[in-house]
């Protein structure tokens, strides 16, 4: 199934933030957290973030993100999704 097993994975940079232009991402098993900065790049429209089990958490201001419409967290085992965020949008895992 190929990924990184045996690695924690990272924090992902409070830099991202600085992607204005920024309409996807896809991250497959590296990252260790989302910042919330993420919510700055206002064209996300895509959102993959399969199989980071060390994932907890996303920002709740994803839901604020006006284009973006779904969230992949499939194999994100640890993950728990705010409820206020997934009012608002699919997380699909």
């Amino acid at each position: 199934s190929g990924g990184n097993s045996g690695s924690n994975g990272f924090p992902l940079p409070k830099s991202i933030g600085r992607l204005q232009n920024l309409e996807g991402l896809h991250i497959d098993g590296l990252i260790s957290e989302l910042p919330s900065e993420i919510c700055n790049c206002k064209k996300l429209r895509y959102l993959s973030l399969p199989n980071n089990t060390q994932l907890k958490t996303l920002p709740v201001c994803l839901g604020d993100l006006p284009h973006l419409k779904l969230i992949n967290t499939r194999g994100c085992t640890n993950l728990q999704v705010p409820e206020e965020l997934s009012k608002k949008i699919k997380v699909w895992g």
